[in-house]
């Protein structure tokens, strides 16, 4: 299969599923990928397990937790 057969197959396919792809969308990589759902995870864990501040966030600021789970995932912040 050619490179342009490949796509114009993967682009009709995301037609078949609802999703409207723009042609030469470029996905991000595995390893990004895996960094972003990382710090969702640990924020979720962090909010079920009542450790943030849930009222400080509310109001726009990061308390302690938050702060350290932005820093160790490196997310940018500017408190």
């Amino acid at each position: 299969m050619t490179k342009r057969e490949l796509q114009k197959q993967l682009y009709r396919s995301w037609r078949q599923l609802g999703r409207n792809i723009p042609r030469g969308f470029v996905f991000p990589s595995a390893r990004d990928v895996t960094r972003k759902l990382d710090f969702i995870y640990d924020f979720a864990q962090a909010l079920i397990t009542d450790k943030v501040d849930q009222e400080a966030l509310a109001d726009g600021e990061f308390d302690a937790v938050t702060r350290g789970l932005l820093e160790k995932h490196g997310v940018p912040h500017n408190r």
